[in-house]
């Protein structure tokens, strides 16, 4: 498994407020750059939205009751550290909510002709926000050679609070087929 935890998947780390950090590095060589974007869907118990507003990603930067906020669409993957981040507020989220899915996928990967397995630099990483402790660090270089989107990790309600896994999903239909998997409608 190439998921790195910093905590074992059998203790499970309850959480209130947590940062996503997506990076990658720019395209060094010829071609279009790698435009990776982090996606949330807040989930019912059903596994779908409840509705469209409940998908945060590039052209909907936040959920309607502030449980979720993205940082906005890095295009190039140019500097350092995290490019693009989703910031989890979890004592905001509605009842509905019982599952938050967080996901990664590629800009236009099949008009661009592009694959996880191209990009380089690639992570994705957990931030506890009010310990400062990173959770995960999950390196994607390398992996998912086929591959355009993937289900990164997942934030899950229980009796007690809410915790996190990671998930290593991939499935080679975009953003377009987690909005589908997920009851996203799309045009």
């Amino acid at each position: 498994m190439f998921f790195k935890n910093r905590k074992k998947d059998a203790e499970a780390i309850a959480i209130k407020r947590l940062l996503i950090g997506l990076g990658w590095e720019a395209r060094i060589t010829e071609g279009v750059d790698f435009d990776l974007d982090l996606s949330a869907f807040l989930l019912t118990k059903a596994g779908r939205v409840l509705s469209d507003r409940d998908f945060i990603f590039y052209n909907q930067l936040s959920s309607p009751c502030g449980t979720a906020i993205h940082s906005g669409d890095s295009l190039t993957g140019e500097g350092q550290g995290d490019d693009e981040t989703i910031t989890l507020e979890l004592a905001k989220a509605p009842e509905h909510v019982t599952r938050i899915v967080l996901t990664v996928s590629l800009h236009d990967a099949d008009l661009r002709e592009q694959t996880f397995g191209r990009v380089f630099g690639t992570f994705i990483r957990m931030l506890d926000l009010d310990t400062q402790a990173e959770l995960a660090r999950i390196d994607l270089t390398g992996q998912y050679a086929t591959q355009t989107a993937l289900q990164v990790a997942e934030v899950y309600k229980e009796k007690n609070g809410w915790f996190f896994k990671t998930l290593g999903e991939g499935n080679a239909d975009g953003l377009h087929g987690l909005c589908e998997q997920f009851g996203v409608h799309v045009a």
